[in-house]
């Protein structure tokens, strides 16, 4: 299956890695599917992963991520056995690549769970993050006018 990893990643084959991801669960193929198929195809894996793979399957999915899938991300946080260092850069992930606008959805998610374990520390940090790229955006929102240089 390795051989024919490497195949539908090199000849960026959408379909073969499609048809891979369900007997190999593995970054590469998540990235070679097509950009539209990426976060689902990482939502439909976190119910199997190991979740010390977890961060490596959602860092092929660019952001920002819809909705539906940061969602999905919280509900795997409080149903899996989450390992720290997997935990912290999930958390990482969630702070980089999900939607400014998805805030109040952590923020949400932060006030269902009264635990103060390592997710929920590491999610705290990365609702702040969010807030603040969503006030950057509102800040620049109409955008600048592009400088005209001499």
């Amino acid at each position: 299956v390795s051989g024919w990893t490497r195949a539908a990643v090199a000849q960026r084959r959408p379909d073969w890695a499609a048809a891979l991801l369900v007997h190999r669960p593995v970054p590469e193929l998540v990235g070679a599917l097509d950009p539209d198929d990426r976060a689902g195809a990482a939502s439909w894996l976190l119910g199997t992963a190991d979740p010390a793979a977890v961060a490596g399957l959602l860092a092929a999915v660019s952001g920002p991520w819809p909705r539906s899938l940061t969602e999905r991300v919280l509900t795997w946080f409080a149903g899996a056995k989450v390992p720290p260092p997997s935990g912290v850069a999930v958390a990482e992930l969630v702070a980089a690549r999900a939607a400014p606008a998805d805030a109040p959805v952590v923020d949400g998610w932060l006030a269902d769970r009264r635990e103060q374990d390592l997710a929920r520390r590491a999610l705290r940090a990365a609702h702040h993050a969010l807030t603040l790229r969503a006030a950057v955006r509102d800040a620049f929102d109409p955008p600048l006018p592009a400088l005209e240089l001499p």
